[in-house]
Parts: structure tokens; C-alpha cells; sequence
């Protein structure tokens, strides 16, 4: 991708990434507490599911590595090929 604005406006470091939106599956543990169910620190995220954060005009909402945030026009925001790849889920221990 080609940003109008790749470099942030308050530090000039290059993007680091794109602030994404993206969707899955916390699962529960039932048996931790009896009758309740209380987050088991697992989860599924759906990959295909995922997003880039856009503004309303479309815009592409970047990041730096110093926490920076700023919205940037783009030749292609949401990319084609990658929105083809196949599902796929990981699991993560937090």
C-alpha cells in the first residue's frame, strides 16, 4: 500500500501499522466457579473477520510505535488479495 501520509505527524517515524477491527471468540470456563461462567483467558480470533479502521471519508487509520495515531489516504486501504486468504483461527493464552 502507498499512504498520502506514511510518516507521523507528531514523532515523523514511519508507520508501524493500521489500527484493525477484528472479531472472535472468548470462550468461558464453566467449572472454575460452579453455575457461573468466568472468561478461561483463551481466545479464537477469526482472522477473515478482520478489518482495517477506516474514517468516513475512507481514510486509513495508522499508528507509529510511540502510540501515535493519524488518518492517512491510501492507494488501496483495503487490500483485495488479502481479503481472499483462507480462515484461519489461533488460539492465545492471556
Amino acid at each position: 500500500m502507498i499512504f498520502e501520509i506514511p510518516r507521523c505527524p507528531t514523532c515523523g517515524e514511519l508507520a508501524r501499522g493500521s489500527i484493525e477491527r477484528l472479531a472472535g471468540c472468548a470462550e468461558f470456563d464453566w467449572e472454575e466457579v460452579p453455575g457461573q461462567a468466568v472468561y478461561s483467558g483463551y481466545t479464537d480470533v477469526w482472522w477473515d473477520e478482520q478489518t482495517m479502521e477506516t474514517n468516513e471519508t475512507g481514510q486509513a487509520h495508522l499508528i507509529c510505535s510511540q502510540g501515535h495515531e493519524w488518518y492517512s489516504d491510501s492507494d488501496n486501504a483495503e487490500d483485495d488479495e488479502a481479503s481472499a486468504w483462507p480462515r484461519q483461527t489461533y488460539r492465545f493464552d492471556v
